[in-house]
């Protein structure tokens, strides 16, 4: 598991322990990958991307209530909701599900019933019953069926967020209040018998009728008897006994009977005191459980808002997740760009190809329409010349050489900062540029310094459809740093090479003081050898390494006599022994000064021949290295075309046709293919080797 991913389902984990209302909080990727805060949900043949969770949020592009449906990933019966998730382009990936039992919709709405007859729905947007109370009607009707009670209060459930109505249907009387508990119009119904409802009422009614009647005719006995036997002292309890009955009658149940005495009417008052407390109480009840049913209503209301709310957290999250991810593949396609660059510049010390490379590099990855790089001319450092260039029609642009005291690049020389001109507002410094603004919307020329130890030696130009964004300018200065660095190498390196050719040039000369028929001999066979392995396409360290080989290979004629040297006749058999001694003593040489394997082994090497019979190890075809081979043609054309002591100079053919003749057994047969190739095609090129003419082949 990698570290984003290992955060996601982190992240989900967490937000599953702060939202409790949640049973599982999931993201499901478009490749049915599934990111949870639980894995035990996950089952490994399932494919996630077809859950109604998914392709509906996916269809409706936000945030959606699902319908009632046994959960795949736990086998629970849940309600939910699912909102679509975007990546950095704002397309659609992967889709954030949370799923709620139904369990926990049933213990809420089982507590909100405040009558024990009272039938309590839930309702889906649609008017299909997702919940009854009763278990009777859910996932049977729809609120709209003519044959189903609610339907005459239809209308006003479906198109009204909250409401209370009166109907009547099959011969009943019903009362009915709704409200919604979700954007997605979901709604919550309680539904009364308004029959059972008065039955409640009118056995309180019944009651308190009863206990009125009773003590009426209570009263009347004893008005009766008072008549006869008592004083009209006895009628004034009998009095505030009636008014008190009646005031009760008439609702006021907190009114209580006040008789003095210890004979009957006072315990009928003290009765009817009694039972005006238990009527008001059961009021106070009622009222109570009334009022509760609202609170509960209104606990529905706020889960609802709390629900939503972490809805709305949770896409923030999301977002902000987004933009982090976003932000480090920005950082790391940056640093892409930067190993990538830097990779293409440590892979060449030539500066012609390193330059080449840069600005080919900087042009894809910038998307420019043109770019340039100008480094200053050492001797002037008001000029800036061109050393590569890369965009669109770039043979029309002719300008090798700017005087950064009068063109607009100057600016980024004199300040050492990034110079950015608008070509839609400014004045466009070259035609060419013109072209690049009406032809292809070009809009701006960012010129970026190139520096080393704080001194500015040349400049990275690059053509934009759009002004840089503070990423791309922050990219150009890494970049522009990283090509400072190597081209400061490259300078380097160039230098350190100049210097040891001329070290070896001296070395050269030595030989060549001792043997007068032999000057220039070295340095045309480093030309025709290094010719010959350019034709062969081998690379530019090989040719540079042969170029060095081709110059050293006779430095051990040092420690051979000039007597030997530069005898004007045949050798003795002693005397050649002494001759084939030069490679060895060159070997013996060279190997102390730090020179690469394969130049050493070409030096050694060079006089050995294809059937074993050269000196001084007598190596055969395929021991021999090839830069070996290659030199001993060089070194046998140039003999054959030069003066020796003991014969002219024959042509250049009568040197190419030997050369062929004994190729196989003598020299390497694709070697001596290849100058004999030369010969016919790039004839001139040996005609100005052959005449010591100058000639670079790196």
């Amino acid at each position: 598991m990698d570290p984003q991913t290992a955060d996601l389902n982190a992240f989900l984990r967490d937000q599953n322990s702060v939202n409790l209302i949640f049973r599982n909080l999931s993201i499901i990727m478009p490749d049915n990958s599934v990111y949870t805060g639980n894995p035990g949900y996950l089952k490994p043949d399932i494919n996630y991307t077809l859950l109604f969770s998914y392709i509906n949020a996916r269809k409706a592009q936000e945030l959606v209530w699902l319908e009632s449906y046994k959960e795949t990933l736990s086998g629970v019966q849940c309600v939910g909701m699912s909102i679509p998730l975007l990546d950095n382009n704002n397309k659609a990936s992967g889709v954030l599900v949370g799923n709620i039992s139904l369990w926990t919709f049933e213990n809420l709405l089982s507590n909100a019933k405040y009558l024990p007859y009272a039938e309590v729905f839930l309702v889906n947007p649609a008017g299909y019953v997702k919940y009854h109370s009763g278990n009777k009607y859910s996932e049977i009707v729809n609120v709209t069926d003519k044959d189903f009670f609610l339907s005459p209060a239809a209308d006003s459930i479906l198109k009204s967020d909250e409401g209370y109505e009166e109907f009547s249907y099959a011969g009943k009387n019903w009362l009915c209040s709704f409200s919604s508990i979700n954007s997605a119009g979901w709604k919550v119904l309680s539904l009364i018998d308004a029959q059972m409802l008065q039955s409640t009422f009118g056995v309180m009614n019944q009651n308190i009728n009863r206990s009125i009647m009773s003590s009426g005719i209570l009263c009347i006995l004893i008005g009766i008897a008072a008549s006869f036997f008592m004083s009209n002292s006895i009628t004034t309890p009998l009095i505030k006994l009636r008014d008190g009955v009646k005031a009760t009658t008439e609702g006021n149940l907190n009114n209580r009977i006040i008789v003095k005495g210890d004979n009957e009417i006072r315990e009928v008052a003290d009765a009817f005191n009694e039972m005006a407390s238990n009527l008001n109480k059961t009021y106070t009840d009622l009222v109570k459980r009334t009022e509760e049913l609202y609170a509960n209503n209104e606990e529905l209301h706020n889960i609802n808002i709390e629900l939503e709310a972490s809805y709305g957290q949770l896409g923030a999250t999301v977002a902000q997740l987004n933009e982090s991810d976003a932000q480090l593949r920005r950082k790391n396609s940056e640093l892409q760009t930067l190993n990538k660059i830097s990779n293409a510049l440590n892979s060449t010390m030539d500066l012609s190809t390193m330059l080449i490379t840069v600005v080919n590099q900087v042009t894809d990855i910038t998307e420019s329409l043109a770019c340039t790089i100008r480094l200053i001319n050492e001797k002037d450092p008001y000029k800036l010349e061109l050393k590569a260039m890369k965009g669109i029609n770039t043979e029309m642009y002719d300008i090798g050489t700017i005087d950064i005291r009068e063109d607009v690049i100057g600016r980024a020389v004199k300040t050492g900062s990034i110079y950015i001109i608008d070509l839609d507002n400014e004045k466009v410094p070259h035609e060419y540029f013109m072209r690049l603004n009406k032809e292809h919307d070009a809009k701006c020329i960012v010129f970026t310094p190139i520096m080393v130890k704080s001194k500015v030696i040349g400049v990275l130009s690059i053509t934009l459809k759009q002004i840089p964004s503070e990423e791309l300018i922050e990219l150009l200065n890494s970049l522009t740093n990283s090509i400072a660095i190597a081209l400061d190498n490259a300078k380097a390196y160039e230098s350190l090479k100049q210097s040891y050719h001329k070290t070896v040039r001296s070395l050269v000369s030595v030989v060549e003081a001792k043997d007068q028929y032999t000057e220039s001999h070295s340095i045309r066979v480093a030309k025709y050898a290094s010719f010959i392995a350019s034709e062969l396409n081998y690379p530019k360290n090989f040719i540079e390494d042969i170029w060095v080989a081709g110059l050293l290979h006779d430095i051990g004629k040092i420690g051979i006599s000039d007597s030997i040297l530069n005898k004007p006749g045949a050798l003795t058999k002693e005397e050649y022994d002494i001759i084939k001694q030069h490679p060895e003593i060159a070997y013996k040489i060279v190997s102390k000064i730090g020179l690469r394997e394969n130049v050493l082994k070409a030096i050694k090497h060079h006089h050995e021949r294809c059937d074993g019979k050269g000196y001084p190890d007598m190596i055969k075809s395929g021991e021999i290295p090839i830069m070996a081979s290659i030199i001993s043609v060089a070194d046998a054309f140039d003999a054959i075309t030069s003066n020796r002591p003991y014969r002219k100079s024959r042509s250049m053919k009568q040197g190419i046709d030997e050369i062929v003749m004994h190729r196989g057994t003598q020299f390497d047969s694709t070697v001596a293919e290849t100058l004999k190739k030369v010969f016919l095609t790039k004839h001139e090129i040996l005609e100005r080797i052959y005449n010591d003419e100058e000639i670079e082949f790196f």
